[in-house]
């Protein structure tokens, strides 16, 4: 097993600052400010699962993150999540959230936590890879077991 030890101190600096930027602006909901945060093919998949299919689709590229973020951040806000922990890796990053979410559709707040890793690549966010609870999202949207 190869042990990363981490980023040089400047680039983990400008990984955590990206990061809480990256965070603060999906909390607020501000699309925008978010695409700020990653490069132009950008993938981004949610890794949790509905009877063997994909929970979300997987996202790739700017544009099509844009028009994803704008429909998810309508129906789910997260604004009552807080960053908890961050670990920064050479060309990585995990970052623990938790808190209350709501679902505007249905009005349902409930509490949860959520983990994603994080690539990096010339200073911006190339991969969003997010582990949440698939079980309550899905319960919670309404959405097809």
């Amino acid at each position: 097993m190869h042990c990363n030890p981490g980023a040089a101190p400047e680039r983990a600096a400008a990984m955590r600052a990206a990061i809480e930027r990256l965070y603060s602006a999906r909390m607020a909901g501000d699309v925008e400010a978010v695409l700020a945060e990653v490069n132009d093919d950008v993938h981004y998949a949610v890794m949790g699962q509905i009877a063997g299919q994909p929970l979300a689709p997987a996202i790739r590229g700017r544009i099509a993150l844009r028009s994803y973020f704008k429909g998810l951040f309508e129906r789910w806000l997260w604004d009552g999540m807080a960053v908890r922990t961050i670990i920064i890796g050479e060309e990585s990053a995990a970052v623990e959230t938790g808190g209350a979410m709501i679902h505007t559709v249905s009005n349902q707040r409930f509490t949860t936590d959520v983990c994603a890793v994080l690539g990096f690549r010339d200073g911006k966010v190339s991969t969003i890879r997010e582990y949440c609870d698939s079980f309550t999202i899905v319960r919670i949207a309404g959405l097809a077991l």
